[in-house]
């Protein structure tokens, strides 16, 4: 009696794409499989890491696969992709391999980074200073970072230590919160890779200012009359009061309550000199905690 075994026919896998898609930190993968004899069972798609070790499977049955396959996100160098499934071209059962490897391919990993961290040389600045932030940056590239794209503007960085770049940028010249974004990390080779970090300063508000400052003698009524106008760009004028002092000593005093043109009525006697001055308390800050109280904005002699 002569046994004869027929043996199946040979799957075969084509017309494979695979793709990173570090933003989504996921592998876009398809390919077909030829298996007329259903020759394959258990079929997988595994995703080893740069050391060779699995980050991720996914077990699938059709013989049509376009799949986006979620992989940590993590900082690996190069990944393989591998078609896994159970393999018996026997017919009998009999030689059935268990989770053979049918199709392998590496791949390098796209350029990926992880801002750890960012700190900033202080969060409080005046207008034009120069703002130092720096940013804790992971990255799986061998070519150096040279460059971060910050606010729409590329900037050069400086290397402090271990994983730790520094930029410098310019504080606005007008007063209030302005965010500082990282938006991309531009490697000497050229790649960019997109990241979102964002901090926030403050750009203080400028002291009001005396402007016009005039004094009229009145004394026939025995007065003088101080004009003056208090400036206050940046809206930073909580209180403020014009005194008029004599040797050193106040005589009158009288609050003012906004910003604006004033007059000031001051009862003098003739040939006698006096002082007078404007001292005003102002907030620098948004969110409070710069209080300049009792500044002196303006001195005049009366004589």
């Amino acid at each position: 009696m002569v046994t004869i075994r027929v043996e199946k026919e040979q799957p075969e896998i084509f017309d494979v794409k695979i793709a990173e898609n570090p933003e989504n930190s996921e592998i876009q993968i398809s390919f077909a499989i030829k298996d007329p004899d259903g020759v394959l069972s258990q079929k997988q798609v595994v995703i080893l890491n740069d050391k060779g070790e699995k980050i991720t499977s996914q077990i699938f049955e059709d013989d049509q696969y376009d799949e986006a396959v979620k992989i940590p996100n993590d900082l690996y160098k190069k990944y393989t992709v591998q078609i896994i499934a159970d393999y018996d071209i026997s017919g009998t059962g009999e030689d059935v391999q268990s989770g053979k490897v049918i199709y392998e391919k590496e791949i390098d990993a796209l350029a990926r980074v992880r801002v750890i961290g960012s700190a900033l040389s202080d969060e409080f600045v005046e207008k034009g200073d120069t703002v130092k932030i720096s940013y804790t940056i992971e990255s799986n590239m061998e070519s150096a970072i040279e460059k971060l794209v910050i606010n729409n503007i590329e900037v050069s960085v400086s290397m402090t230590g271990g994983n730790v770049y520094q930029a410098e940028m310019m504080a606005p010249e007008s007063a209030g919160r302005t965010k500082i974004t990282l938006s991309q990390v531009v490697f000497g080779n050229g790649t960019t890779v997109n990241a979102k970090v964002t901090d926030e300063i403050e750009v203080l508000r400028s002291a009001p200012s005396v402007e016009n400052a005039v004094v009229e003698d009145d004394f026939d009524n025995s007065q003088v009359h101080l004009t003056f106008e208090l400036t206050d760009t940046d809206k930073a004028f909580v209180s403020g009061r014009v005194e008029l002092l004599k040797d050193g000593t106040v005589q009158q005093k009288y609050g003012i309550d906004k910003a604006g043109k004033s007059t000031v009525d001051f009862e003098v006697t003739e040939d006698e000199e006096y002082e007078v001055k404007v001292i005003v308390t102002y907030e620098r800050s948004e969110k409070g905690g710069h209080t300049v109280a009792d500044q002196m904005l303006l001195t005049m002699p009366i004589c």
